[in-house]
């Protein structure tokens, strides 16, 4: 037998409504923010070789922040022992494009300094499972397990 009136059963179900709306913002609230947003799969760690052997390294972050390292045995005239790319981009379609400063780094005492070169805007093209570098190289780049 119930307890509430015909008057009181709107109340009710009106308090049953709100309660189940408050329980499911608050369980949306707190899912995990992977769950919520699109990770853009450039995102990661990615490595390659490009053709005159140099290891290439690209991080990538979800803001459209990323790190590019070149080892190169080929930059010692004009760079030291290899070179970085730190910048910040946007993806557009399957790229990131951005800005970044391309530094060279030598081995010993010379320390880090700002490239003689730029490379703008700085392109990284999604193919599938692999990346392409800014350099229109043809260098690819796979996903590592990082």
């Amino acid at each position: 037998m119930s307890t509430t009136t015909s008057s009181q059963q709107p109340r009710v179900h009106l308090f049953r409504a709100i309660i189940g709306v408050v329980v499911l913002l608050v369980v949306v609230a707190l899912l995990p923010s992977v769950a919520r947003a699109d990770v853009n799969p450039m995102v990661g760690s990615w490595e390659g070789v490009d053709a005159d052997g140099d290891r290439l390294r690209l991080q990538i972050g979800g803001d459209g922040s990323f790190h590019w390292q070149e080892q190169s045995a080929h930059t010692g005239a004009w760079c030291g022992a290899f070179i970085t790319v730190q910048g910040k981009g946007t993806f557009v379609g399957n790229q990131l494009i951005g800005h970044g400063e391309i530094y060279c780094h030598s081995r010993g005492e010379g320390g880090r300094t700002l490239a003689p070169f730029t490379i703008d805007p700085l392109v990284f093209t999604l193919n599938g499972d692999t990346i392409t570098d800014f350099e229109g190289s043809g260098s690819t780049l796979h996903r590592t397990g990082q």
